[in-house]
């Protein structure tokens, strides 16, 4: 069974709640974007369960019925915005009226089409031109907002728990690291304006003080990516490596972000590494994967044929 999903950005869409205003298009798009993310989560779930099988506590019936409600919402929205409804792709929860007796149909969909993100890039793009990204929800889409983010949290809640549980089981210091049905597929880091440190747009570090030692550090290198530079740190006693463990930056992070930290030649800053160029760096990333899924970075499930071989999966057959 092969499945090219993703994991949202996070458990639970941002969001910014104010009073209820007649709807307009810019206001539209950015609900659009926040519900298509709410059905990508969905569909997310739906993924797991043709990896890994009915769980106990699965429920497709609730599964469904929060899809339903989603896209009768998105439904209203797209047809009485015109530029929403022109997009191409189509959005994938156009496909499927239900999903609950769909499982198999559902997920290979998904494997053409990526889980509808190209299509929720594109109200992306729509709402960053419109100007109003924050969206100011009614009642009726916060609580469908708020249920998604308790039902995702739940299912990915027991997913995980039952990957380490796995893991415990068929793992320990002589054997190698269980293999997982799932990769992160790039690493990135964004440093933002009010001084926090994003890795893969999810995972945080410690917050950066502004005139830090620290800030001055990251702000340069920023503007050098990919160069060998020398730092202006200021006065400071503390070296490199100190700066960049004092704000979180475990020793698998900095392989990854900062390959050299040399405090006579100066760092290497390199703001996106991909999978394939961690393993030829020979970066053993196994926990990091496993905190960035957990809060929320967007994974990729393996191949087919990688998944069969390593006895994950069985050959492809459908419910």
């Amino acid at each position: 069974m092969a499945l090219h999903l993703s994991l949202p950005i996070a458990y639970n869409v941002v969001s910014h709640m104010k009073a209820t205003k007649p709807p307009t298009d810019s206001n539209d798009y950015a609900v659009a974007r926040a519900l298509n993310d709410c059905v990508m989560q969905i569909f997310s779930i739906v993924g797991f369960y043709q990896i890994i099988g009915p769980l106990k506590e699965f429920n497709p019936v609730e599964l469904n019925r929060m899809y339903i409600l989603l896209v009768a919402e998105l439904e209203d929205i797209y047809n009485r915005n015109p530029k929403l409804a022109e997009i191409k792709p189509e959005p994938t929860w156009k496909q499927f009226e239900i999903i609950k007796n769909s499982m198999y149909a559902v997920q290979k969909y998904l494997e053409a089409h990526d889980n509808g993100r190209e299509h929720r890039d594109a109200v992306d793009k729509i709402c960053i031109l419109s100007g109003e990204e924050a969206p100011e929800y009614t009642p009726k889409q916060r609580k469908l907002i708020d249920d998604t983010g308790i039902i995702a949290e739940k299912y990915y809640g027991l997913t995980f728990d039952a990957v380490k549980e796995i893991a415990a089981k068929n793992s320990d210091k002589k054997k190698a690291l269980p293999a997982r049905f799932w990769y992160i597929p790039e690493y990135t880091i964004i440093y933002k304006l009010d001084g926090t440190i994003l890795i893969n747009n999810a995972l945080k570090l410690k917050k950066i003080h502004a005139g830090s030692t620290t800030e001055r550090l990251l702000e340069q290198a920023i503007k050098n990516p990919g160069a060998l530079f020398k730092p202006n740190l200021g006065a400071t006693s503390r070296n490199l490596s100190t700066v960049l463990s004092a704000a979180g930056f475990t020793p698998t992070m900095r392989a990854l972000f900062f390959p050299i930290v040399n405090e006579g030649k100066g760092i290497v800053f390199r703001p996106e590494v991909t999978r394939d160029k961690a393993l030829a760096d020979k970066i053993d990333t196994f926990k990091l994967d496993m905190e960035l899924a957990e809060a929320g970075a967007y994974i990729k499930i393996r191949p087919t044929d990688e998944l069969v071989a390593l006895g994950i999966a069985a050959p492809d057959e459908p419910d």
